[in-house]
């Protein structure tokens, strides 16, 4: 029973982040959306390529339909193993 609480708190918590930096609310996170959320959780000294490179390792895992983003699923799936 708190496992299934505690459960439902994370996915809501996640699809709060997942809206949040889903600028454009298209339903699935960018390359730009992604850089421009690692440059502002990350230290990356204002390097943006450092912050691309990193979002190409997330995607070259993640991104199951390699479509150039991240749909929730595949966030949930990604955030999971960080």
């Amino acid at each position: 029973m708190l496992l299934s609480h505690k459960c439902k708190r994370d996915s809501g918590e996640q699809k709060l982040i997942f809206d949040h930096l889903d600028i454009d609310h298209n339903g699935s996170l960018s390359v730009e959306e992604l850089t421009d959320a690692l440059m502002l959780i990350k230290s990356f000294r204002g390097d943006r390529s450092k912050a691309q490179d990193e979002v190409t390792k997330i995607l070259e895992v993640a991104d199951m339909n390699r479509n150039g983003g991240l749909n929730y699923s595949e966030w949930v799936i990604a955030s999971a193993h960080r």
